[in-house]
């Protein structure tokens, strides 16, 4: 996905907690896209380095709760809906 550099940047949640000294993390950013344009909303997603970017791409999803107003919020949460079933397809062909 290419960047945009005009993009505003939004972080949407502050760590749990701080990081301790070994603890690494990694930042996640995604960026929306209209019709083939770049959208001018950019979101970043921390987390911790090792944990399962699902779970916790989830959280922040569930976090967001319900807003039907928010076309971002809704294309997010269905991106990180339809990642978690083919995680679980993916899973249930390996048994």
């Amino acid at each position: 996905m290419q960047r945009e550099p005009r993009a505003s940047i939004r972080r949407l949640f502050e760590l749990p907690r701080e990081p301790t000294l070994d603890e690494k993390l990694q930042h996640i950013s995604f960026h929306f896209w209209d019709d083939d344009e770049p959208a001018d909303v950019a979101w970043n997603f921390t987390i911790y380095e090792g944990d399962d970017l699902i779970d916790v791409l989830q959280s922040y999803a569930f976090g967001m709760g319900r807003d039907t107003d928010d076309e971002y919020a809704c294309a997010f949460q269905r991106f990180v809906t339809k990642l978690a079933v083919q995680e679980l397809l993916l899973d249930n062909q390996k048994a």
